[in-house]
């Protein structure tokens, strides 16, 4: 039977470890009874904690007047964030019904529907106008939907959005491997160590 060497055991603990994160389920947050945002939400394979701050683009952004300001830089990412939105914030759990009741969400104050607004970019014709994706969130599902691009004029960034939109805020989260994994790799690693150990002393026979 082929050894296992120690460097393919590492090498399998940290794919393991890196799907254990992938395919965590995101941990929604709450501000008294209404959804504020999640932890471990999954865009294109990365993670990322989101907040629904109720505030201003300017307060919200750094000012959303450059495009460094926003969390995503380009269309297709912030479309996907809107997606990821969809379908892993704004469900219904049985935490609470925040697909069916978009008034359970920070910011909304209507209960047929409440848009989350991802900036990326600025309007080409018009550099004053940000642009966003969009998680659509209504009532009945079946109108629900991500999409891009709504625009905003940025002469309004210090004014709250429509009582049907907020924005939505992803920060990166830093990657660590669940404490089960890491102590079955280390149990790993010492077995490894010790059979190392016991070959390497084994009498030889001249």
């Amino acid at each position: 039977m082929q050894k296992l060497k120690p460097i393919t055991f590492v090498f399998l603990c940290g794919l393991t470890a890196l799907g254990l994160t992938i395919e965590a389920r995101a941990a929604l947050l709450f501000d008294e009874d209404q959804l504020s945002g999640a932890t471990g939400v999954n865009v294109n394979g990365m993670l990322y904690d989101v907040r629904f701050p109720d505030r201003t683009c300017f307060d919200a952004f750094d000012g959303c007047d450059e495009v460094s300001d926003f969390d995503f830089q380009n269309e297709a990412d912030a479309t996907a964030a809107a997606q990821a939105l969809m379908d892993q914030v704004l469900v219904d759990t049985a935490q609470g019904m925040f697909d069916s009741d978009p008034r359970a969400t920070v910011g909304c104050r209507i209960q047929s529907d409440c848009w989350a607004a991802i900036p990326f970019g600025f309007y080409p014709i018009d550099p004053e106008d940000v642009l966003f994706a969009v998680a659509e969130n209504f009532d009945n599902e079946m109108y629900d939907n991500a999409f891009c691009c709504y625009s905003h004029n940025i002469h309004h960034n210090t004014i709250p959005l429509l009582t049907t939109l907020i924005y939505a805020r992803f920060t990166p989260q830093v990657t660590v491997p669940e404490p089960r994994t890491i102590w079955l790799c280390g149990v790993g690693l010492a077995a490894l160590a010790l059979v190392g150990w016991r070959h390497s002393h084994r009498p030889r026979i001249a």
